[in-house]
């Protein structure tokens, strides 16, 4: 019996192009410009985007307003059992970060203790705002909701996506 091939759209690199530039466009600043995004932080947040119940709980733990997500976002295989390995995997990350570095869709800007930052260019928030189709616009508004947490250190929050990874539904 010959295999299926099967189709798994977060292996399209330009579904993630879009995915990536959509999220540096929502998170890469803070309230006063100063940049916030270190790739560690773009991974977590990428993985929470996928994982709606991790995310609302995380929400509520910070007094944060909770997402309302579908049927389909809720019941997905990816969200029923998180892959904790996408979490921590940068490699694939960090291709993508180059890609947009390379077509100026983002750019490194380095923070005082030498951190480095990822952040949307000008070119990048055109494209950001050229992918009107639904799905972008939905991403974009997980985004906006992840916004308040975009602060908060990377430790803190992994430490409660850890909690909820162990835990599961149970809290």
């Amino acid at each position: 019996m010959d295999s299926i091939p099967i189709y798994l759209p977060d292996n399209d690199i330009k579904l993630k192009i879009c995915q990536i530039c959509i999220l540096l466009e929502n998170l890469s600043l803070n309230s006063k410009n100063n940049p916030v995004l270190t790739i560690d932080k773009i991974s977590l947040f990428d993985f929470l985007s996928k994982h709606p119940l991790i995310l609302n709980r995380i929400l509520k733990r910070n007094n944060r307003e909770e997402f309302s997500y579908t049927e389909s976002e809720i019941q997905s295989i990816e969200s029923v059992f998180p892959n904790k390995k996408s979490l921590y995997d940068y490699h694939g990350i960090k291709a993508i970060l180059k890609t947009l570095i390379l077509y100026d869709l983002a750019k490194i800007e380095y923070g005082k203790k030498m951190e480095i930052f990822y952040v949307i260019s000008d070119k990048g928030k055109i494209f950001s705002s050229e992918l009107d189709s639904l799905y972008f616009k939905r991403l974009a508004n997980i985004y906006e909701k992840i916004s308040p947490l975009k602060t908060t250190p990377f430790s803190r929050i992994n430490k409660l996506v850890d909690y909820y990874l162990s835990h599961g539904k149970t809290n």
